[in-house]
C-alpha cells in the first residue's frame, strides 16, 4: 500500500518596508535553513526561517560608497550576481580557516565582493571584503568554475557592455585576468570606409573577375558604455594572440628585407629563437630568448642579439632559403654556396640561468647525438637560382648513418644554361644523390615533399610554367611527370605550400598544393600522387604584388598568405566541391586592445621538428611579423577557429556617431563623457536649482573627437581638472575639442559639408543638437564649423550657428551649396547666398511630416526620409524658376504604404532599389519608379523578417577573392547592424534567386536542418518557387516575404554538401509539407528547370549536382 505524504503549505514573513525589494537571494550550505538578501550596501541574513521565529542578521558590505560608473541607466550600479566556489572540506582545510560557506557577489560595475558564513557563529557571517575589480562590466552572467583541487579561484564574467573573461581569484592577491570574451554590444552606429592610405576603388575588365584598388572596406562602430566605451574595429577571422612583448629593431636591421626565415634551437628546455633576415646585398642573424613564468604563459621576450661571431654562415651576401639539419644546425643556400652552422649551434652551448641568487651553467647537447662542426659546399661554376631542403626520417638504402636525413634540391646556372639538382646533406659534406636535370626556362622557386615511394619536386619557371617531378625508390632520379601552364603573363609562381583538404584525419584526405603568384592571385591544385597529375582548382584574387604561402607547422589543413596589406589563412573543408576557406589573420595584445599591426613587411613561422604537445616551454608554430622597426611574435592555435576580433580604441565615454572625414583623413567622433561630481559643484548648472549639483550627481558632457585609426594611440594619464571621481586609470590620447554648447544640450549627430559658394570651396563640420528647456517644448541648434588640420591637431572655429524651434534630428548636404535637415516633424533646407556663406542671406524651404526623421538621405532630386511613424518617405526639391518669381519648394512623391517605425534606408541606384528597417524587426524592399512613373505608394519587391532590428545600414565592396561565378548583378555586398551587436549581410541576388529559394523550402521540411519548425499547414510556403524576376514588383504584398531567402537556412544545406541536397530532393514525407508536387519526380524535374536558369550549371549533364553546391557555396561566403 502507498504511503500517503502531505505537505504543510508554505511558510511566509512580511520583509520590512525598508527591505521589501531585496536584489539577490542566497540559499546558504549551512547545518539549518538560512539565506542571504542582498541589497544595495548590506546585507540580511534569516536563520530558522520555516520554524516560524527566524532570526534575522544585518551587515554592511565593506565596498565603496559611490561607484566609478553607473548602471545601465542613470543610477548607481547593483548587485547582479553571486556564485558559489568550490571548497572541498579535507584539501581545503588550511584555506578555509573553518568557516562552512563562500559566496561571491558581484556588482554591475566589476566589483567583486567575498562573503564567508560559518555553523560556528550566531550571526553565520565570518567576513566580508571586496575581493578585487574584474575591469569589466557585469550584467550578463558571472560563475564560479570548478577545475579541480588545490587551487585558486577561476571566476567567468561577461556583460553587455564591455568584453568579458576568465579571472584567477587567490588569496590577497588582485584579480589576474586570464582570457577574454570578445564583445562588441551594444553597437550603436557604424561607418564603413576604405583603407585610409587607399584611393578610390577603380575596376579592371577581366573575363568577370572583380578588382579593387588597392584594399578593402574597414568597419567602425560606436560600441561600449561609460569607461568601456570604445571606436571598435569590427574585424573578423583569426587571432594571433601576442606571446612575448614587441620588439623596437630600430636600425638593428634596416631596411630592404627580402626575406626571413625563424627556427627554434634544437635543445629541449631551451626557449631560444633564431631568425635569419636577408637583404639584398647582406644576411643578418637575430637571437632571442622568451622568459616563461611558472604556468608557461609569456612574462617578456628579451631584446634581440644581433649575431656577430662567426658560426659559419655567410652574413656578406643574400640568402636564398635557410632550414636546419637533423643535429640542429642551420643551413644557409646562398647564390654560390651551401653552408651549415656547427650541432648544436656555436653561442649558445652554454646558457646561464638565473634562479633566485644562484646562477648556474647548463650545457646543452643535442638529443640524437649528431653533433658537428661548421662545414661549406661551394659551387665553382654554378650559381644558385633557389633551392629547398627537407629533414626526413627516412634512410637511403646502402648508406650508415642517423635514421634522419637532410635533403636538397637545388636550381643551378652555369652560363645560359638552367638545371636542376638533387643532394643529400651528410654531417660534414654534400653529397649529389640524382643526375643533373636539364630545363628550358629559368626556375624561381622550388619545392621539396616526401612521399610514400620516394620524394616530389615542385618547381616554377619564369615561362609561368608549374612542374611536377618524382624521384622514386630506390634509384632517386628525377622525372617530370605533369606541368600546368599560367596564363596570366605575370602568374610566376613564386612560393608554394603543399596542405591536406579538411582536419578529419580518420579519413583519406585528398592533397591541395597551393601557390603563390607575382600577379597577387593564390592557385589552388589538386595533387593526385597517384595519377600523378596537377589540377587546377581555383584562381583567387587577394592583391596585386607577389604573395607568399606557407604551409602552418601546427596544422596540416592551412595554409598562411601574406602578401600586401594582408595576413590571411586558406582552408579546404571536408566537402569535395567546397571553395576555399580565406580568413584573414588579426593580430592581438591584451594588453594593448588598440594594436593596429599597419602593413606587415615580412612574416615566419618557427619550424621546430622536435616538438611535441608534452614539450614543455615550447612554441612551435610561432609567428615572427615585422611591422616597419618593430618585431612581433604572435601565435597561431592550431584548431583555431574564425570569430570576432574586435580593436577597440577606448574613449572616455559612450560614443553614439562615427563617420571619416575625408578632408581630414581622420575619424571623427560624437560621444558623452559621464562625469561624477565628488563634491557640489554649481558652475556647471547654471540658473537651476543648486541642490542638482550635488556631490555623487552624474552629468553627461558631449564631447567631439578626432581619432587617427591606423595609429595605435598612447596612455597618458586621466586629467582631474573638476575634481571627478576617477580609478586612476588610463585613457587614451585622443584629439578632442571642446564645442560651444549650451547647458544639458545633447549632440544628435555630424555630418561633413563641402559646399561651393562663388568658386569657393569650405570645408565644414555641422553638429545637429536638441536642447531642452524647462516646462517648454525642445529646441534646435545647428553648430557649423570650419575645419582644418595642424601639425597633429584639428583646428576648430565656429562659423555660425542656426538656432530653430524644433529639434534637429538629420542633417545631409545636398547639390553644392543646400543643407536638408529633419526638424521636429519636418523637412526643411537651407540654401547658402551667393553674397558669401553664413552672412545675412540664408533662405530655408519646408515641408510637413507626419513624425519625426531619423534617417535622411540624399539622391538628386529625390530626398529619403525614415521616420518615426513611416519606414520610408520620398520628396522632391523642386529648383526655384526666377523668370517666373516661384521659390523652391520640397514635394512629397512617395511613401511605404505600411505605417512602421523606420529606423535607417539605403539606396541602390543601380537597381533602382531602396531597402529600408523597422523596428518591427523588417528589412523591405521597394522598387524606385523613374521619375515621371512616381506613384504616391512604393512597390514592395521583398519583405525579410529577422532576428533583430536591423539600426544601421552600409555598402561594402565585395573582396578581392569574392567570385561573382558570372552574376554581374552583384556590385556590392550590404552590411546591417543591431544594437545587440549582430552583423547581418545582405546580397541581392538576380537570377538564381528561384534556386535558393527552393533549396530553402526544402530544408525546411527536413528534421535535421530544421528540427524547430512549425508545421501547420497555413505557416508553410508551397514548394514551387514563383515566376517571378527579382526586381519584378510584387502587387500582391502577402507574397512579399516569400522574396526573402534565408542564408542560414541554406548554410545548413551546404555544409552537408551534395549528399544532404540529393537526400532533400529525395525524401518522401507528408504531402500537405510539400504542396505544389504530386510526387519525388516531379519535385526532381522542376529543380532540374530552375537550375537551369543558373550560369554555369547543366542539369542535363554528369556531376550538376555538384556544381549546383559548388554555386550556391560562391554566393553564401561572407565578406568580412
Amino acid at each position: 500500500m502507498a504511503e500517503r505524504i502531505t505537505l504543510d503549505g508554505p511558510k511566509s514573513r512580511l520583509l520590512l518596508p525598508e527591505e521589501s525589494i531585496p536584489l539577490l537571494l542566497i540559499p546558504l550550505r549551512l547545518h539549518f535553513t538560512a539565506f542571504l538578501l542582498i541589497y544595495h550596501k548590506h546585507v540580511t541574513i534569516y536563520k530558522d526561517f520555516s520554524s516560524g521565529r527566524p532570526e534575522r542578521y544585518i551587515q554592511h558590505l565593506d565596498c565603496a560608497e559611490n561607484s566609478e560608473e553607473p548602471g545601465n541607466s542613470s543610477r548607481a550600479p547593483i548587485w547582479t550576481h553571486w556564485a558559489r566556489p568550490m571548497r572541498h572540506q579535507t584539501y581545503n582545510a588550511p584555506f578555509t580557516r573553518g568557516f562552512d560557506d563562500a559566496i561571491y557577489l558581484c556588482r554591475e560595475d566589476g566589483l567583486v565582493q567575498y562573503v564567508t558564513l560559518s555553523n560556528d557563529l550566531d550571526h553565520l557571517l565570518d567576513n566580508t571584503h571586496p575581493a578585487g575589480r574584474l575591469g569589466a562590466a557585469v550584467n550578463a552572467a558571472f560563475a564560479a568554475l570548478d577545475v579541480g583541487l588545490q587551487t585558486e579561484d577561476l571566476l567567468a564574467a561577461g556583460g553587455t557592455t564591455s568584453e568579458g573573461g576568465l579571472w584567477r581569484f587567490g588569496p590577497r592577491l588582485d584579480p589576474l585576468r586570464m582570457a577574454k570574451v570578445s564583445n562588441w554590444t551594444p553597437l550603436n552606429y557604424f561607418t564603413a570606409t576604405r583603407n585610409f592610405d587607399d584611393e578610390p576603388s577603380i575596376s579592371i575588365p577581366n573575363a568577370g573577375l572583380r578588382v579593387s584598388f588597392p584594399g578593402e572596406e574597414r568597419l567602425f562602430a560606436c560600441t561600449g558604455k561609460g569607461k568601456y566605451g570604445a571606436i571598435t574595429e569590427l574585424r573578423y577571422g583569426l587571432e594571433a594572440s601576442k606571446v612575448s612583448e614587441t620588439v623596437d629593431l630600430g636600425d638593428t636591421i634596416g631596411s630592404g628585407i627580402l626575406n626571413m626565415w625563424a627556427f627554434h634551437a634544437i635543445q629541449k628546455q631551451s626557449n631560444v629563437f633564431h631568425v635569419i633576415i636577408t637583404h639584398p646585398t647582406r644576411t643578418s642573424l637575430l637571437r632571442m630568448r622568451l622568459e616563461y613564468n611558472t604556468d608557461l604563459s609569456v612574462m617578456k621576450g628579451y631584446d634581440p642579439e644581433l649575431v656577430t661571431e662567426d658560426l659559419g654562415l655567410d652574413f656578406g651576401t643574400r640568402t636564398l632559403i635557410a632550414g636546419t639539419m637533423a643535429g640542429g644546425g642551420i643551413i644557409q643556400v646562398t647564390d654560390t654556396a651551401i653552408r651549415v652552422t656547427a650541432s648544436p649551434i656555436l653561442g649558445i652551448q652554454n646558457l646561464k640561468e638565473e634562479t633566485g641568487d644562484e646562477v648556474r651553467t647548463r650545457h646543452l647537447v643535442p638529443t640524437n647525438g649528431q653533433a658537428h662542426g661548421p662545414w661549406v659546399h661551394v659551387f665553382d661554376s654554378y650559381q644558385v637560382l633557389a633551392a629547398s631542403t627537407l629533414m626526413s626520417s627516412r634512410e637511403i638504402i646502402g648508406s650508415s648513418g642517423s635514421s634522419q636525413q637532410t635533403f636538397a634540391l637545388l636550381a643551378l646556372q652555369e652560363e645560359q644554361t638552367f638545371r636542376i639538382q638533387f643532394a643529400r646533406l651528410r654531417a660534414e659534406r654534400y653529397e649529389s644523390i640524382s643526375e643533373i636535370i636539364a630545363l628550358h626556362s629559368q626556375p624561381a622557386c622550388l619545392l621539396l615533399a616526401e612521399i610514400t615511394d620516394g620524394f616530389m619536386a615542385l618547381m616554377g619557371t619564369l615561362d609561368r610554367v608549374l612542374h611536377l617531378m618524382i624521384c622514386s625508390w630506390p634509384g632517386l632520379s628525377l622525372r617530370k611527370v605533369d606541368q600546368f601552364a599560367f596564363s596570366d603573363p605575370f602568374a610566376v609562381c613564386d612560393s608554394l605550400a603543399i596542405t591536406m583538404q579538411g582536419s578529419n584525419d580518420n579519413v583519406q584526405r585528398p592533397t591541395v598544393l597551393i601557390c603563390g603568384l607575382r600577379n597577387g592571385t593564390v592557385a589552388t591544385f589538386d595533387l593526385n600522387l597517384q595519377k600523378q597529375s596537377l589540377t587546377l582548382r581555383e584562381e583567387i584574387k587577394l592583391g596585386h604584388t607577389s604573395v607568399k604561402v606557407m604551409r602552418d607547422v601546427n596544422c596540416d589543413y592551412r595554409a598562411i598568405i601574406q602578401g600586401d596589406k594582408m595576413l590571411c589563412a586558406l582552408e579546404y573543408s571536408e566537402a569535395i566541391d567546397a571553395p576555399a576557406s580565406i580568413r584573414k589573420i588579426w593580430i592581438t595584445d591584451d594588453e594593448q586592445p588598440a594594436l593596429h599591426t599597419g602593413s606587415l613587411a615580412l612574416v615566419a613561422q618557427a619550424k621546430d621538428f622536435e616538438a611535441t604537445e608534452s614539450t614543455p616551454g615550447r612554441l612551435s608554430g610561432s609567428l615572427f611579423c615585422i611591422d616597419k622597426d618593430l618585431l612581433h611574435t604572435v601565435l597561431l592555435a592550431p584548431k583555431a577557429q574564425p570569430g570576432v576580433v574586435p580593436r577597440h580604441m577606448q574613449i572616455r565615454g559612450r560614443p553614439f556617431r562615427v563617420m571619416k572625414s575625408t578632408h581630414m583623413n581622420k575619424l571623427i567622433v560624437l560621444y558623452n563623457e559621464t562625469i561624477t561630481f565628488k563634491k557640489p559643484i554649481t558652475d556647471l548648472i547654471g540658473d537651476r536649482d543648486p541642490s542638482q549639483g550635488h556631490a555623487g550627481r552624474r552629468l553627461l558632457h558631449p564631447r567631439i573627437a578626432f581619432i587617427d585609426p591606423d595609429d595605435v594611440p598612447e596612455i597618458k594619464a586621466d586629467p582631474d581638472e573638476m575634481d571627478v571621481e576617477s580609478d586612476n586609470s588610463s585613457v587614451l590620447d585622443l584629439n578632442e575639442i571642446e564645442t560651444e554648447r549650451e547647458q544639458a544640450e545633447r549632440f544628435l549627430g555630424v555630418t561633413e559639408w563641402n559646399p561651393e559658394v562663388n568658386g569657393s570651396i569650405s570645408h565644414l563640420l555641422v553638429i545637429n543638437t536638441l536642447l531642452p528647456r524647462a516646462n517648454k517644448t525642445p529646441i534646435g541648434r545647428m553648430l557649423i564649423f570650419t575645419m582644418t588640420w595642424t601639425s597633429e591637431n584639428p583646428l576648430f572655429m565656429l562659423k555660425t550657428k542656426i538656432v530653430t524651434d524644433k529639434p534637429v534630428y538629420c542633417v545631409a548636404s545636398y547639390s553644392k551649396s543646400s543643407l536638408v535637415f529633419c526638424c521636429g516633424d519636418e523637412l526643411r533646407m537651407l540654401n547658402l547666398s551667393r553674397n558669401g556663406p553664413f552672412r545675412t542671406a540664408q533662405t530655408q524651404v519646408k515641408v510637413g511630416m507626419r513624425s519625426p526623421g531619423r534617417s535622411l538621405t540624399v539622391s538628386e532630386p529625390m530626398i529619403f526620409v525614415s521616420s518615426a511613424g513611416e519606414s520610408l518617405l520620398a520628396y522632391e526639391y523642386i529648383v526655384p524658376n526666377h523668370s517666373s518669381g516661384e521659390d523652391g519648394k520640397l514635394v512629397y512623391r512617395s511613401g511605404a504604404l505600411r505605417a512602421a517605425k523606420g529606423l535607417h534606408h539605403l539606396y541602390v541606384p543601380e537597381l533602382s532599389l531602396i531597402l529600408a528597417t523597422d523596428m518591427n524587426r523588417s528589412v523591405y524592399g521597394y522598387h524606385m519608379l523613374e521619375q515621371e512613373e512616381i506613384r504616391e505608394e512604393f512597390t514592395e519587391v521583398f519583405e525579410a523578417e529577422l532576428p533583430s532590428s536591423i539600426t544601421h545600414l552600409e555598402r561594402i565592396s565585395l573582396p578581392l577573392w569574392y567570385d561573382l561565378k558570372g552574376d554581374e548583378q552583384i556590385q556590392d555586398a550590404i552590411i546591417g547592424s543591431s544594437a545587440d551587436g549582430a552583423i547581418t549581410q545582405f546580397t541581392i541576388i538576380g537570377k538564381g534567386w528561384k534556386l535558393l529559394k527552393f533549396i530553402q523550402n526544402m530544408a525546411e521540411r527536413h528534421p535535421l536542418i530544421c528540427p524547430f519548425r512549425d508545421w501547420h499547414t497555413s505557416s508553410v510556403e508551397p514548394m514551387a518557387a514563383r515566376e517571378l524576376d527579382t526586381l519584378t514588383p510584387v502587387d500582391d504584398r502577402a507574397h512579399g516575404e516569400r522574396m526573402h531567402i534565408n542564408g542560414d537556412i541554406v548554410q545548413r544545406v551546404m555544409e552537408r554538401g551534395e549528399p544532404m541536397l540529393r537526400e532533400l530532393l529525395e525524401m518522401d514525407v507528408d504531402p500537405r509539407h510539400m504542396m505544389g508536387f504530386r510526387s519525388v519526380e516531379e519535385r526532381h524535374e522542376r529543380f532540374k528547370i530552375i537550375c537551369e536558369e543558373v550560369k554555369h550549371v547543366r542539369a542535363r549533364e554528369e556531376g550538376w549536382l555538384g556544381r549546383v553546391v559548388e554555386w550556391v557555396r560562391f554566393h553564401l561566403r561572407d565578406v568580412l
